[in-house]
């Protein structure tokens, strides 16, 4: 830390498809690694490109279009000191509702989701005139009340719920596990939705 500013030094190794990407979106060419410094501080945060030899300085009269490069490809994700079940339970919903969204396009999930809706139907018709009579004794005025549940939020509630059994020798919920196991098990999660999010899976 120099003057109340915080440097970083940051390394990135590239695939070969990377590379080609480079080439392409910043018209330069890189041997394999891209070496950042960032600053933070009092002043306007920086990023040069701390590469060595003759195309340093090129580079980094082009930094703004590589941290645009660098921006589209880095996925950040936060981990808490203190890693729950309901941790890593967060992360399987996320997973699980990213993954629904595919197959709610199917005609036939859409179909089912059809016949849900009429079965529910007329409990929601009973509960709104249950309701509609109470609220007509201390509201003269009222006429009608409709309870419903919106397309979206059926759609979520199919999506979202999940519960998650670890067997590590005896089947049991995660949430009734260890609190070491509990964390391990949300740092892994964890760990794997960033993977699966940066692979675009």
């Amino acid at each position: 830390m120099q003057d109340g500013e915080s440097i970083f030094n940051v390394e990135f190794k590239l695939t070969d498809q990377e590379i080609e990407e480079f080439y392409s979106e910043v018209k330069s060419s890189l041997n394999g690694t891209l070496p950042i410094k960032l600053t933070l501080g009092k002043k306007a945060p920086g990023f040069w490109v701390s590469k060595k030899g003759p195309g340093g300085s090129a580079l980094s009269k082009k930094s703004e279009a590589i941290a645009n490069f660098v921006a589209k490809r880095i996925n950040i994700n936060y981990i808490p000191a203190v890693r729950t079940a309901e941790a890593a339970t967060e992360i399987v919903r996320g997973m699980i509702e990213r993954e629904l969204e595919k197959v709610e396009q199917d005609p036939t999930y859409q179909l089912a989701l059809k016949e849900v809706e009429k079965l529910q139907q007329p409990v929601m018709d009973r509960i709104s005139q249950s309701i509609g009579v109470t609220l007509k004794e201390f509201l003269p005025n009222v006429k009608q009340v409709t309870v419903s549940i919106p397309p979206d939020a059926r759609y979520r509630a199919l999506r979202r719920d999940c519960e998650i059994v670890v067997n590590d020798g005896t089947p049991t919920h995660l949430a009734r596990k260890g609190d070491g196991v509990q964390s391990l098990a949300a740092l892994s999660l964890m760990r794997h939705a960033s993977e699966a999010g940066a692979g675009g899976k």
